[in-house]
């Protein structure tokens, strides 16, 4: 397809600002391309007829995977490579298709009991800056990168011999509004009650004996490894506030630099996409990184070579803090913390997320031209 009008421009614009990525927008066309079976005007007609589509606060999930195909209704694939029987991410848009796992269903908040959820069906132009991977919103940069509550400040940064040797996160009990025991399953309580080492459950660790490995269960949990926890506990009917706040440990506020101290980082969605990622991104530390939502710069991104990626089950954490805090695991963290900055540093400027906004408006432009005719090619 022809780029867009305005597309010379949009060009010289990005060369003079040093942009590493050029040709390679494929998350923008991919979005786009669908709508090219409806003209310019039926495209505008469509916007404005859904302006007050409101929000849905009840499971979405048989919405949401309907469009699935019915023999990807299944278990994921098996990985590629061999992860003993732990849940390690090898594929990082398998791990968030909905389609291949089921088991979601009831292991995120967003699809359990959303807070703010509009459901719309059918060929619309949604931008957003986080989807599920059976939505087709046309992804931009989320603003909440750009707030100062989220700033990376190198001056506030310490070196990684000087950082604890640990997993850090703080946060709050975003995700879902909780109004029965379901909030049992969401996905920030799961993490939270993991990372505490609340209840009877068994933890998964690797274990070589005689040149085999195998999967060890045990109770335990090194708790000098997680600094853990909520600091307010919200979005809850009063009696499931309270439930909560008996369950787990708090803190009653914490620095917004804080989770510089320490070499591993967590981050994980709220109702939303999670605002500090970039932040841990820019830094010192090594991010673990836990999300079902797309955004913009997953094409941007390697695992395993600029963050660490969790599953959704969870259930390697044990097993990989342990790693990435002992001898050789801190040395391949380091790598990873070391990788990720300077990429951070080249790819998600201020001016990349500008570049790529101003290619998003420009192929907008064409899709809503009154004159486009459909099935343009």
């Amino acid at each position: 397809m022809e780029p867009p009008p305005g597309f010379e421009s949009w060009y010289n614009f990005a060369k003079a600002h040093q942009s590493p990525i050029i040709d390679d927008f494929d998350v923008i066309y991919d979005r786009i391309s669908p709508f090219w079976s409806i003209s310019g005007s039926e495209v505008t007609e469509t916007i404005n007829r859904l302006q007050d589509t409101l929000n849905s606060d009840r499971p979405v999930w048989d919405t949401v995977t309907k469009s699935c195909p019915s023999e990807e209704r299944k278990k994921a694939d098996r990985p590629k490579v061999q992860t003993f029987g732990l849940p390690f991410v090898t594929d990082h848009h398998s791990t968030i298709d909905l389609c291949r796992h089921p088991d979601y269903r009831e292991s995120h908040g967003l699809l359990i009991s959303p807070t703010s959820f509009p459901l719309i069906e059918g060929l619309v132009p949604i931008l957003s800056t986080g989807s599920l991977s059976t939505m087709g919103d046309i992804l931009y940069p989320s603003p909440a990168y750009l707030e100062p509550e989220f700033e990376y400040v190198e001056a506030k940064d310490i070196s990684w011999d000087s950082k604890h040797n640990n997993l850090y996160w703080a946060g709050s009990t975003t995700g879902g509004f909780a109004v029965n025991d379901d909030w049992k399953s969401f996905h920030r309580e799961r993490f939270v009650k993991l990372a505490q080492n609340l209840g009877n459950g068994l933890h998964s660790y690797l274990r070589e004996g005689k040149g085999v490995v195998n999967i060890v269960k045990s109770s335990f949990l090194n708790s000098r490894l997680f600094d853990v926890a909520f600091t307010r506990i919200l979005q809850c009917e009063t009696h499931y506030c309270r439930d909560q706040r008996a369950l787990f440990r708090t803190k009653p506020w914490a620095d917004k630099d804080e989770a510089l101290r320490s070499r591993l980082v967590f981050d994980i969605d709220g109702n939303g996409i999670s605002g500090r990622y970039y932040k841990l991104l820019a830094s010192k530390s090594a991010p673990l990184k836990q999300t079902l939502l797309r955004e913009w710069h997953d094409d941007r991104l390697m695992p395993w070579v600029h963050y660490i990626p969790v599953s959704q089950s969870m259930v390697e954490l044990p097993e990989m803090v342990m790693y990435f805090t002992s001898e050789d695991g801190q040395k391949r963290a380091r790598e990873i913390a070391e990788q990720g900055q300077e990429w951070f540093s080249k790819a998600f400027r201020k001016e990349d997320m500008t570049i790529y906004m101003y290619r998003v408006l420009l192929e907008l432009a064409r899709l809503q031209d009154p004159k486009r005719p459909p099935n343009e090619s």
